[in-house]
């Protein structure tokens, strides 16, 4: 019982100390042994049934940490990602201003016009050949 007793709010082990009284009075009359255990019982169930919930409580409390690490890891992961793709970005970027690199469209724009002026070349080569 003494171990239990400091977990139980006041009120509850006022109550407990007042039955104990009247379960030790009442042994003296041979009726107060039973009531003494059905007490001693109740209080060890409500005892255990808090501590169980107490442990429920704790291992949800444990899954939600868990989930919100696991949350915050993808985070910073994409946070990386992004952050590496803005670096990629910026160098591009600093490239272009040099002059170092043309840019993809320029490339393309400049790969087009040639095949154009190709075209446009050999067209001119075969309509001298016919004349």
């Amino acid at each position: 019982v003494l171990p239990v007793l400091p977990t139980l709010p006041a009120a509850v082990r006022t109550a407990f100390d007042t039955a104990v009284t009247e379960a030790v009075e009442e042994a003296f009359d041979g009726r107060g042994d039973k009531r003494f255990h059905q007490l001693y019982d109740a209080l060890v169930k409500e005892a255990t049934d808090r501590q169980k919930a107490h442990e429920a409580e704790r291992q949800r409390f444990g899954a939600e940490k868990e989930q919100l690490r696991q949350e915050r890891d993808q985070e910073k992961d994409a946070r990386q990602r992004l952050e590496a793709k803005v670096e990629r970005l910026r160098q591009e970027n600093d490239q272009l201003r040099r002059g170092t690199k043309r840019p993809r469209e320029e490339m393309e724009g400049h790969h087009h016009q040639h095949q154009r002026q190709q075209q446009q070349q050999e067209g001119e080569a075969d309509h001298e050949m016919k004349s």
